[in-house]
């Protein structure tokens, strides 16, 4: 089987980089960091490569990291993205990946632990003050000229399987992109708009009721740590 690479991103040394347990053959583990921050070729297992792009703030630079492996990693058929601030702790995490692989998915990523509606997602935003009511609304109208019902799903965005050389993969994460620029930054509010559009469906890489803040592969850090 081709190598998979397990990719992140630190801007600003936001997060610390988290050491994988374990790292298993046929993974390569590579983390993009922003322009003059590289001060090493690698850290631990992990190859350090300078993103080639630069946002207007640094979530959304490490955005652009998680919307375009096809850009980024074009060497590799598949790529798992994993957020800062996600670790990886025992090995079950790449006999998992490597089962969706065998499987030919396209894309899969973690159920939401506490939401399975994308408009109760937007609304928490605006009470956390992520968002303010304008935007909210914008979203709520968005989503209903999509034709998404409320409890039609929900991902959490700290790590995606995908294959992301496929046509419709990267036509999802151009228009993922797309709407994280221009609707709204909090990836989490789009990307089921998104999925829709391409007829990509929510495939889980964890069973029902599992994600990487209470599944035994994964620990969950709050970031800035």
């Amino acid at each position: 089987m081709e190598k998979i690479a397990v990719y992140t991103c630190i801007i600003g040394h936001y997060d610390k980089l988290l050491q994988p347990a374990a790292p298993a053959a046929g993974f390569d583990f590579i983390c993009f960091v922003g322009r003059g921050e590289k001060s090493s070729e690698r850290d631990g297992v992990w190859e350090i490569r300078e993103l080639p792009y630069e946002g207007a703030t640094r979530t959304l630079t490490a955005r652009y990291a998680k919307m375009h492996p096809h850009v980024l990693l074009p060497e590799y058929t598949y790529s798992f993205w994993v957020d800062g601030n996600i670790e990886l702790v025992t090995p079950e995490v790449y006999e998992i990946v490597s089962a969706k692989v065998a499987e030919g998915v396209m894309l899969s990523g973690m159920e939401h632990p506490t939401r399975d509606c994308i408009y109760a997602e937007a609304e928490k935003c605006r009470d956390m003050r992520y968002i303010g009511y304008l935007k909210l609304a914008q979203l709520h109208l968005t989503y209903l000229l999509s034709g998404i019902p409320r409890h039609a799903g929900l991902m959490e965005t700290n790590v995606i399987l995908r294959c992301h050389n496929a046509a419709v993969v990267k036509d999802f994460d151009e228009m993922w992109w797309s709407k994280v620029v221009g609707l709204c930054c909090r990836d989490q509010l789009s990307q089921v708009l998104c999925l829709r559009r391409f007829g990509l469906p929510q495939d889980h890489l964890l069973p029902a009721g599992f994600s990487t803040r209470n599944h035994p592969a994964f620990r969950y850090h709050a970031h800035g740590r």
